[in-house]
């Protein structure tokens, strides 16, 4: 596979249509559990989010990721991937286009913001530092006004340095500063995957000093 190719994400993606991800209804039903129909919506380089306005009565959550940056000249041009400053802007460009179009706000999260597929590990640091900012500030403040979710991604507060603690933990205090509201996400495709994922989840919320009032509540 060609991680360079446009045309084989945009063919990836093509084939996950709504029929496609449709196919898990009905959605099981248990007690004291709220199963949610909802879709991973891609956001590509030139800021068009995968799914239709027709479709979106159809969904319970739409999350959007705003930095799938391994997927080079689909979601990021290579020019923009090339240096940590071209990423961080390619990053915030996005935000802002997020957050500029007619999507649901009551019931769209932005998925994994600084996850590892940001960019490469030798620059994570630093370009988590470049998004944080004055600008980054005010689209949060935004972010909090249009009621959009934080995810907060479970892998992503697995810190490598305290130098990576202290960036990604930087970035999220912004995030609630400005009256964000947040939700966790494990990112996990197998049940294997949820082992320990509960008390990691308790320990961002130590770390982030989070209330029942930092929470991301769907309005449906």
């Amino acid at each position: 596979m060609d991680k360079h190719n446009t045309s084989w994400f945009a063919g990836w993606y093509a084939q996950q249509d709504y029929r496609h991800v449709s196919q898990c209804l009905p959605l099981p039903q248990a007690p004291g559990v709220e199963f949610l129909f909802g879709v991973e919506a891609e956001m590509t380089m030139d800021m068009v989010v995968g799914v239709s306005p027709q479709r979106y009565d159809a969904f319970d959550f739409i999350v959007v990721p705003i930095s799938h940056f391994h997927q080079v000249g689909f979601t990021i041009s290579q020019e923009e991937a090339a240096t940590p400053e071209g990423v961080a802007t390619k990053f915030l460009d996005k935000l802002e286009a997020v957050l500029d179009q007619s999507l649901p706000y009551h019931k769209v999260g932005l998925a994994h913001l600084v996850s590892a597929k940001l960019c490469d590990a030798a620059v994570y640091c630093q370009v988590v530092r470049l998004i944080t900012g004055e600008r980054l500030q005010r689209l949060f403040t935004k972010t909090a006004e249009l009621g959009v979710g934080i995810e907060l991604n479970v892998d992503t507060f697995l810190f490598k340095s305290p130098e990576e603690e202290k960036a990604v933990l930087d970035l999220y205090r912004l995030a609630k500063q400005c009256g964000c509201k947040f939700y966790f996400a494990t990112d996990a495709h197998h049940p294997s995957g949820l082992v320990g994922r509960k008390a990691a989840a308790e320990r961002i919320v130590d770390l982030l000093e989070l209330t029942e009032d930092d929470k991301f509540r769907l309005r449906r």
